[in-house]
């Protein structure tokens, strides 16, 4: 039926795209599995498109909200992603991923503190998940709460002894060897 992928993709878009009949709900989720899409192929641009049809088509869902902040956050786009995020949770604050979501964009702006707080509901919600836990302790050492950032890593390397994000920022920050390289915030 279709030539190739990238033909499958064409014509799924023109199924659902601006000008076709489709229920509201149709073209939403049709958009949502898009913008997936080229999450999963790492072309953020595109679905950001498609996530911003989504929400278009159905602006209650907070899952769109946070398709879209998790596309201008992959963007780079930290500061649009915010308020963006913030409207998912205010519409749906049992969402984890929006929480962690707004984390990271928080971190990304050096608003660590706040980043923090979203750190700790997104996991407090959801089941245990290493990265949740260990973007929580970056939030933590770079807020100046380093012996909680430390305990924070050493749960995740207990938990999860292969997460490599928290072995490394356990060798860098609080390994002997490395203090030449690195130490908590304003030592020298």
């Amino acid at each position: 039926m279709n030539a190739d992928e990238a033909a499958g993709v064409r014509r799924f878009e023109s199924i659902i795209g601006p000008g076709a009949k489709v229920t509201a709900y149709g073209r939403a989720y049709g958009n949502e599995l898009l913008a997936s899409y080229h999450e999963d192929h790492s072309d953020h641009a595109r679905a950001l498109v498609h996530a911003r049809r989504a929400l278009d088509a159905e602006p209650t869902n907070p899952r769109y909200w946070i398709k879209v902040g998790a596309a201008l956050y992959e963007l780079g786009r930290f500061d649009e992603a915010i308020p963006v995020l913030e409207e998912a949770i205010r519409r749906e604050p049992k969402r984890h991923d929006g929480y962690y979501n707004l984390g990271n964009s928080l971190t990304r702006r050096g608003r660590y503190a706040e980043a923090v707080t979203r750190f700790r509901a997104a996991a407090t919600i959801s089941e245990p998940r290493p990265d949740y836990l260990h973007n929580l302790g970056v939030a933590l050492f770079h807020a100046g709460e380093v012996d909680s950032a430390r305990a924070v890593w050493e749960e995740v390397v207990r938990r999860w002894p292969g997460y490599a994000l928290s072995v490394r920022s356990l060798r860098l920050h609080f390994d002997p060897a490395s203090r030449d390289s690195a130490g908590p915030p304003g030592a020298e």
